[in-house]
């Protein structure tokens, strides 16, 4: 990652979230959300591993992996910080608003394989996978390299397949997580890109404090997911020894930039 980040806008940034939304209309009009639901959740099974990738939707994980970002492009992690507050707004007002059951309200337990917390209600939009998509939206926005954007989109999708997995959301409300979490993503960005002073000096240690406390906490949080905790924690501790290292290697070229040359 470089200085800036481009700015969102064209076909990248409406033809996803617009297909992802057809995609869940089609199938909600369709009746195949039981059906399909079914049919992915019994690919399940590996419980480690479907925990771990749905971590990748947790807004702290998010977060404690822009603080490397933010190191190297600071309107990155001001996107992230900023387009998650809007996103966790946005997702918890349609979970209310629309109150609509998860797999376990409708199914027999019996019938599904499910690990994790016992959800019940606040169904749509799936809110990891729309933190995931948010993630992936600023990586694809910020990224200069190709092999970036299409990793963030591959973990983003794998988390928001995970949520199918173990048992907690339909693939309607995955469909529609991720189409609001890459407009969040891309709304960050512009956001990011405005308000410019979040870019100074000042503003780049209130990001990277924010990002740092959020990979600090990482070790004592609980996901709901104790298969994947020795993960979460090793992202937390990862992204905090990434950054170090970074810092010291910015302060050392500092350093020999302002050191007088020997005669």
């Amino acid at each position: 990652m470089t200085r800036d980040c481009h700015p969102p806008h064209g076909p990248a940034l409406w033809i996803p979230p617009a297909a992802l939304l057809a995609a869940a209309a089609l199938i909600g009009a369709s009746g195949w959300t039981q059906p399909l639901f079914l049919e992915l959740n019994h690919w399940g099974g590996g419980d480690p591993v479907w925990a771990g990738l749905t971590l990748f939707g947790e807004p702290l994980v998010a977060l404690a992996l822009g603080l490397v970002c933010h190191l190297r492009r600071p309107q990155a992690g001001w996107a992230l910080i900023l387009g998650g507050l809007v996103a966790a707004l946005a997702v918890n007002l349609l979970k209310s608003g629309l109150g609509l059951p998860r797999p376990l309200a409708v199914l027999p337990p019996e019938n599904f394989h499910q690990i994790g917390e016992l959800l019940h209600w606040r169904a749509m939009p799936s809110g990891h996978t729309a933190t995931a998509f948010l993630f992936a939206a600023v990586v694809f926005w910020c990224a200069d390299y190709r092999a970036m954007r299409w990793g963030a989109l591959i973990i983003a999708t794998l988390a928001g397949l995970s949520r199918i997995m173990v048992g907690a959301h339909w693939p309607t409300d995955v469909l529609a997580g991720a189409a609001l979490g890459w407009l969040m993503g891309a709304l960050g960005v512009w956001l990011a890109g405005r308000w410019t002073g979040l870019l100074h000096r000042r503003g780049q240690i209130a990001g990277a404090v924010i990002l740092g406390a959020s990979a600090l906490s990482l070790p004592f949080y609980r996901s709901g997911y104790p298969e994947a905790h020795e993960l979460q924690t090793a992202i937390g501790l990862a992204a905090l020894t990434l950054a170090a290292i970074a810092l010291w290697r910015r302060q050392r070229g500092r350093r020999n930039n302002t050191t007088p040359p020997r005669r």
